[in-house]
């Protein structure tokens, strides 16, 4: 009986740790106000790693430019499609 409440003990803790007292209270989250939007890259894409996967909403694409192209200089414009105070 000793084993398991130690256990148990053990796994309350570690849920705890990453909290601690002297907490800051955040603001809640924004709208993602690129969520679904337009993307134009200024130069060629890897692959088939097309620019609006990165307004797709889906953590697992994204995109990247072409190394071959160069880099420099490289950007990704998203179109908002107004004006937003940030």
């Amino acid at each position: 009986m000793l084993k398991a409440a130690t256990l148990w003990w053990i796994i309350v803790f570690a849920e705890l740790l990453p909290f601690s007292s002297n907490a800051v209270a955040q603001e809640p989250p924004q709208p993602n106000l690129a969520l679904g939007k337009p993307v134009a890259s200024s130069g060629a894409t890897w692959g088939n790693l097309v620019p609006a996967a990165l307004t797709d909403g889906d953590p697992n694409t994204f995109s990247h430019p072409l190394a071959s192209s160069g880099t420099l200089d490289y950007y990704f414009e998203v179109d908002l499609g107004g004006s937003y105070q940030l």
